[in-house]
């Protein structure tokens, strides 16, 4: 993450042969940087237009550096065409977008949330979080894209999501619109949501155990499609990527994404033994769309006991669409306050503009837990002792801190 970037993008299927992605130094007139040649593949879970979705991956970039970044696509070799954005894409030109790499030798600033309702309190909390400075390196969004209900007569709330629905693939062009106009400087880590997946698995199967119910790759017609979050995928069919990844900050940190038995299954040995590898490598923080410490205390999943054994400093879980802290948790009992360092503290829970559902039950190892929209604003840096100081502040649609906390790992 400090030295490389995906660049994604929709398109018109009819108009280009190929597609290339430009980095220039500074603004868009600063001096070339590097071209890279952007893969894509067409959209076939989409039967209203011809689109396709398009990655490069921009490698070898500079810590600190900013890039203007263009978007090319080419009638043949050499004649490029106008950029085709077809009826419900961005009115906006990509060329537009810039692009500043964290340094980890500076502090670095990320934005962390869940269950996004596009509209005016998500795209609140968002400006207000970019007002940070310095300004969000990148963003955690722990699944559930959704969008605001447009009827007046619909009363239930799940009706705003795409819930793995074919025809619903605007829900997610109303979110990229909405995060392009507020944060485009600012790149997407993404887990998936049970509602990216269908509803609470609508469409799946039970894995081998019968613990829970798992989405079929092939029932999630955007979420895998949509969100490219490994590099080196030219080759990996586009339905057939990782849904779980990890992403490193030089030797500050390690954000871990799990996939919570929504597509992956929870028992998957590929996932624990990545789990395993990347919770090794450093000190590292984990974010999903399934309260962990809920299911797990019910032993639905094994993660936690692999937190206790490395220094994991939180974990953003989103799911029930409240506010709340856990106080630090090891080996199933409290070890200390929010604040602690010897254990793992669980923030969420996934209200970054959508109401509250009702489900958020307050548990025995909750610190707070508040029916408040909020994004949490984490900003990381090396401290004078050497170890890694994280510190984590909620914000809600006004822009008020009401929660913070901080933990220092050596």
């Amino acid at each position: 993450m400090s030295n490389s970037v995906i660049v994604n993008f929709h398109a018109n299927t009819a108009t280009f042969a190929r597609a290339s992605v430009t980095f220039r130094l500074g603004d868009a007139h600063g001096e070339l940087f590097r071209e890279y040649n952007a893969t894509c593949a067409h959209v076939d879970s989409i039967d209203e237009e011809q689109r396709v979705v398009c990655w490069a991956d921009a490698t070898q970039l500079q810590p600190g550096q900013t890039y203007s970044i263009d978007v090319k696509l080419f009638a043949n070799e050499q004649q490029t065409t106008p950029f085709a954005r077809g009826p419900h894409l961005l009115p906006v030109d990509p060329s537009l977008l810039t692009y500043r790499v964290p340094d980890p030798s500076k502090p670095i600033t990320f934005i962390a949330g869940g269950d996004y309702q596009v509209g005016p309190d998500a795209r609140a909390l968002t400006k207000f979080a970019m007002l940070h400075k310095p300004q969000p390196s990148f963003a955690m969004l722990g699944g559930d894209v959704t969008s605001r209900m447009l009827s007046k007569r619909v009363i239930d709330a799940t009706i705003g999501y795409s819930n793995a629905i074919k025809t619903c693939y605007r829900r997610y062009d109303r979110f990229f619109r909405e995060w392009y106009e507020v944060a485009s400087s600012v790149p997407l880590i993404v887990s998936p949501g049970n509602h990216d997946a269908g509803s609470y698995f609508i469409g799946g199967e039970i894995d081998s155990k019968k613990l829970n119910v798992v989405a079929r790759r092939r029932d999630v017609p955007f979420y895998i499609r949509y969100f490219p979050q490994h590099t080196n995928l030219q080759s990996t069919p586009i339905n057939d990527r990782l849904t779980y990844h990890s992403h490193k900050l030089g030797n500050l940190i390690s954000v871990l994404s799990i996939d919570a038995n929504v597509i992956e299954p929870m028992n998957s040995t590929r996932q624990i033994e990545f789990i395993e590898e990347t919770l090794s490598s450093t000190n590292s923080t984990s974010f999903d769309n399934v309260s962990l410490w809920f299911i797990s205390s019910k032993k639905f999943i094994i993660y936690l006991p692999l937190f206790d054994k490395v220094p994991v400093s939180y974990s953003f879980e989103h799911h029930y669409h409240v506010f709340k802290a856990t106080k630090s948790l090891l080996a199933n009992a409290v070890v200390g306050d929010s604040n602690s360092t010897k254990g793992v503290t669980y923030l969420g829970d996934g209200a970054w503009g959508i109401d509250h559902n009702g489900q958020g039950v307050e548990h025995w190892y909750d610190e707070v837990q508040k029916n408040f929209k909020h994004v949490f604003i984490g900003t990381l840096q090396r401290v004078s002792s050497g170890g890694v100081q994280l510190d984590v502040q909620a914000i809600d649609e006004k822009g008020n801190v009401f929660f913070q906390t901080s933990k220092t790992k050596q």
